[in-house]
C-alpha cells in the first residue's frame, strides 16, 4: 500500500518534469540551386528547432561561366560573420585574400517541411562580380518528427491507468 501511495505520488512530479523540459533538437536541410551563370549551388545547413538560428552549414557554390572560384562554406567564423535573419534569410561570409560572401533568401519564412530560395540570393566573389539564383529549394533532410516530452509522459499516464484498471478487476471475486 505504502508502494502505491509513492508511486501515485512521483507520478505526477515526474510528468511535469518532463513537461517542463521539451527536447530541443536541430533540423537539416538540403539545399539546391542554380545561378544564372549556370553555377551550382548544393549542401546543407542545420538550425535550431525554432528555426531562428542557423547552428552550421556545409554549403558548396560551384561552376558558371562568371568564373567564381568553387567555395565551400563550411566554417563557423562563416556564420558569424555573416548575418542571420532566420526564418526569412542568412547570408555567410568567407574573408580572406578574397573575400566571398552567399546570401540565401527565402520566398516565404523556412517551415520544419523547407522553402524556396528567392531569385535575390547571391553569390559574391571580390574581384569577379555577383551572380544571381534563378531557382532553388529547402528541403527537410529528417522530416521524421520525434514525440515531445509532454507527450511520452501522457502516453506512459494512460498505459499506467490501463494497467492499474486490469489489475483491480483481477482481483474482484465474483459469485455466480
Amino acid at each position: 500500500m505504502i508502494a502505491r501511495l509513492r508511486i501515485v505520488a512521483v507520478a505526477p512530479a515526474l510528468a511535469l518534469a518532463l513537461v517542463a523540459s521539451p527536447i530541443h533538437a536541430s533540423v537539416v536541410f538540403n539545399v539546391t540551386g542554380s545561378y544564372s551563370d549556370g553555377g551550382a549551388l548544393s549542401g546543407t545547413f542545420t538550425t535550431d528547432d525554432a528555426l531562428t538560428t542557423l547552428e552550421s552549414t556545409s554549403l558548396t557554390v560551384s561552376g558558371g561561366s562568371l568564373g567564381l572560384d568553387s567555395v565551400i562554406f563550411n566554417d563557423a567564423s562563416y556564420i558569424t560573420a555573416g548575418t542571420q535573419n532566420l526564418p526569412d534569410s542568412f547570408s555567410l561570409l568567407a574573408l580572406s585574400s578574397v573575400n566571398k560572401s552567399l546570401s540565401l533568401v527565402f520566398n516565404s519564412p523556412l517551415t520544419l517541411s523547407g522553402a524556396t530560395l528567392s531569385t535575390t540570393s547571391d553569390n559574391y566573389q571580390e574581384f569577379v562580380g555577383t551572380r544571381t539564383i534563378v531557382s532553388g529549394t529547402v528541403t527537410n533532410a529528417n522530416p521524421v518528427s520525434v514525440p515531445e516530452p509532454a507527450s511520452w509522459a501522457l502516453m506512459l499516464i494512460g498505459f499506467a491507468a490501463v494497467g492499474l484498471t486490469f489489475r483491480r478487476h483481477q482481483n474482484r471475486v465474483k459469485f455466480a
